[in-house]
């Protein structure tokens, strides 16, 4: 046997290894958590959910995601990723990042992509996204956004400084260049 047939089945083996202890893991996630709760904001459109278990349980209208914890594993193909990991407490520090996140996907709703919102609870990051998302989109009336996802995801918005920032008066438009 040479070298080389011996790393090709130690890699087979590491990649069962790493398998079977993802399986468990999601069992684990499963077992406490129950099954993957997802929640629309707008119907069809936008939708909000805490980490994804099985990516089977994703609507396959979806086709864009963006996850504001950990980074996910197995993501299909079809999905248009996008990660940016942000803590569940303070404002993340480049606001400029966040706007323009928002901007796109109220961007690609507008031509017909369906959008999910997703972190670790689908609680507080998911809806600083998707309400900036609304805010964006002009779907909601301001004073009405943070109202809005709490209606649409019972237990929503517990951070204060993200309730704040969704509450504030004032809107910078931002626009895509060439519209």
């Amino acid at each position: 046997m040479d070298s080389q047939t011996n790393l090709t089945d130690a890699a087979r083996d590491m990649k069962r290894s790493l398998r079977a202890i993802y399986e468990v893991l999601k069992l684990l996630l499963l077992r406490v958590f129950g099954k993957m709760e997802l929640y629309e904001i707008i119907p069809g459109k936008l939708y909000q959910s805490p980490a994804i278990i099985d990516w089977r349980e994703i609507p396959p209208a979806v086709d864009v995601v963006f996850s504001l914890a950990n980074i996910d594993s197995n993501i299909p193909d079809h999905l248009t990723y996008v990660h940016w990991p942000i803590v569940d407490g303070p404002l993340p520090p480049d606001l400029d990042v966040l706007e323009a996140f928002a901007l796109i996907g109220a961007d690609l709703i507008d031509k017909g992509h369906v959008v999910l919102s997703h972190c670790g609870a689908g609680i507080n990051r998911a809806s600083l996204m998707n309400g900036e998302i609304l805010r964006h989109m002009g779907a909601v009336p301001v004073e009405q956004i943070v109202s809005y996802i709490r209606e649409h995801r019972p237990g929503a918005l517990t951070n204060e400084a993200f309730v704040k920032y969704l509450s504030r008066p004032e809107c910078t438009l931002y626009t895509i260049e060439g519209e």
